[in-house]
């Protein structure tokens, strides 16, 4: 049998792309780790945190509205109590933003699960990548680089 090999520097070339495939695969893989992590931690830790943040501000001012309507409706005489129309639009404006609150804390709950299996889902995937990068592309180079000096002395000879 007899192999008619001309271009050897192809077969470089192409050792040579695929050191840098394997280079820029790994780079990608942790870059979308990073994405994944970092969309995980928005759901799991930064938005229930901000929701928890803005109930307390929401309960605050639900306090201070119902002690403004208090105070305006505490007169000893009914014909001497101001109007309270507005306090009572304000109280019932800060139940709802309490309410409002309170459903996205129940929906980062639900969010936090959701995130975390499809967290693992990608996962599996992208150290598939990182094992392609790290291991199975290095070592098709170096097998290749070996059937290069092969062929090398091949043609030498």
């Amino acid at each position: 049998m007899t192999a008619d090999v001309r271009k050897i520097e192809a077969l470089e070339s192409f050792r040579g792309s695929l050191v840098n495939y394997s280079a820029d695969l790994n780079r990608t893989a942790e870059e979308l780790k990073v994405l994944v992590r970092r969309i995980e931690q928005f759901y799991e830790s930064e938005q229930p945190a901000y929701w928890k943040h803005e109930r307390g501000l929401a309960e605050r001012e639900l306090i201070e509205a119902r002690n403004t309507l208090s105070r305006l409706r505490a007169s000893v005489r009914p014909e001497d109590r101001p109007a309270a129309t507005e306090a009572v639009k304000r109280v019932k404006t800060c139940e709802a933003r309490l309410r409002l609150c309170d459903q996205r804390i129940g929906l980062c709950r639900q969010w936090k699960i959701n995130i975390k299996q499809k967290v693992d889902e990608l996962l599996g995937p992208i150290s598939d990548l990182v094992h392609h990068g790290e291991v199975l592309l290095p070592s098709a180079a170096v097998e290749l680089n070996s059937l290069i000096d092969q062929l090398r002395r091949y043609t030498d000879s």
